[in-house]
């Protein structure tokens, strides 16, 4: 749904023209940018003090390197959402975005066209995801990689099976991680771990993840359904 509050900001970026161009964007669409800054650290703070509705960061950040900034952020202020701009279109970084709490990942090349959707879905509570079409993204081993368009496609195959074509799989933010953990071929107990839960609550969204993708095993969910192509695919809407 469109939005229609003002909505503030705190702009996290390494140069200076990025910062400006950020600026205006969102200036032009009537939100107020509360402040900007070109390092980790310093978007923290402000983001602890300030208490944006939405950070929008830049992965590529001096001080506090990749994601902690968007990691300590929602750690501090839950309710802050967080835009996530990178160079990298590649699934691991797209997954440790989502995994530090990012609620959208957009590739810079896709900024400024993409901006105001990924605002409207961050706020709606909805993850967004917009890289460009001739974007790559790795898949299991790192040599390994797919244009994005065959990835969705394969996803597509893949998921709707025999559910036929317009099927959809609704994942919560914490199958989500799960999922991550299964991927990467994490035992119940690893998983519970990393992600401070108890075993039995891995196990409880292990067999729900098992029940919606309609496998029978751990490993079929790894290779039918791949945790890239899932959050990818235009047809999945993760909540």
């Amino acid at each position: 749904m469109p939005i229609e509050r003002r909505l503030t900001f705190v702009i996290a970026g390494d140069y200076p023209i990025t910062r400006k161009a950020l600026k205006a964007i969102l200036e032009g669409k009537g939100f107020r940018v509360l402040a900007e800054t070109s390092n980790g650290n310093e978007a923290v703070r402000l983001c602890r003090e300030l208490k944006p509705d939405i950070a929008v960061l830049d992965v590529s950040l001096p001080l506090q390197n990749g994601l902690e900034p968007a990691r300590l952020i929602k750690i501090n202020h839950p309710h802050t959402k967080v835009i996530v701009l990178t160079v990298y279109a590649a699934g691991t970084h797209l997954l440790e975005s989502l995994a530090a709490g990012a609620s959208a990942y957009i590739t810079k090349s896709k900024a400024a066209s993409c901006l105001l959707d990924a605002i409207n879905a961050a706020d709606d509570g909805d993850i967004y995801i917009r890289v460009a079409s001739n974007d790559y993204l790795a898949i299991g081993a790192p040599s390994v990689s797919e244009n994005l368009h065959d990835l969705i496609i394969k996803a597509q195959t893949a998921i709707e099976g025999s559910n036929g074509v317009g099927a959809s799989v609704n994942l919560s933010r914490r199958e989500l991680e799960v999922l991550y953990g299964v991927v990467r071929t994490l035992a119940n107990k690893e998983i519970a771990s990393e992600l401070n839960v108890t075993v039995r609550t891995v196990k409880f969204h292990v067999s729900s993840l098992l029940a919606k993708f309609k496998v029978r095993s751990r490993m079929e969910l790894r290779r039918e359904t791949s945790l890239q192509s899932v959050i990818l695919n235009p047809r999945h809407h993760v909540l």
